[in-house]
């Protein structure tokens, strides 16, 4: 019995510290900026949200450092291809939370 009530208190406070997209909207990417001294990646899209409950500062969306590089990589070329063909693309983010600093964190370009 105390096993499984460990168990379900352990599922009731941990699930909603992992966060992840939940919304999306759509547009072209109008800025793409990266820096020498970071490893984030910050871009302006058309149509992005202009309001959230936790993110303060709504001119860029950031891809954090916190990603492993591949993964960086691929996003990054994405992103740039899309920038470069002016593709409209499809944006997912956490509409709820899960921001870099004020900004809001994307988790999906596609």
């Amino acid at each position: 019995m105390k096993k499984i009530f460990t168990f379900i208190s352990i599922c009731i406070f941990c699930g909603p510290l992992y966060a992840e997209y939940n919304a999306n909207f759509r547009g072209e990417i109008l800025e793409v900026l990266t820096y020498t001294d970071s490893t984030r990646i910050l871009i302006k899209v058309e149509n992005q949200p202009n309001q959230h409950p936790q993110c303060s500062k709504f001119d860029y969306l950031v891809i954090p450092s916190d990603i492993p590089a591949e993964n960086r990589q691929i996003i990054l070329s994405r992103i740039l291809l899309a920038y470069a063909s002016g593709e409209i693309v499809n944006i997912g983010y956490d509409k709820t939370g899960s921001c870099v600093g004020p900004r809001i964190r994307l988790y999906r370009v596609g």
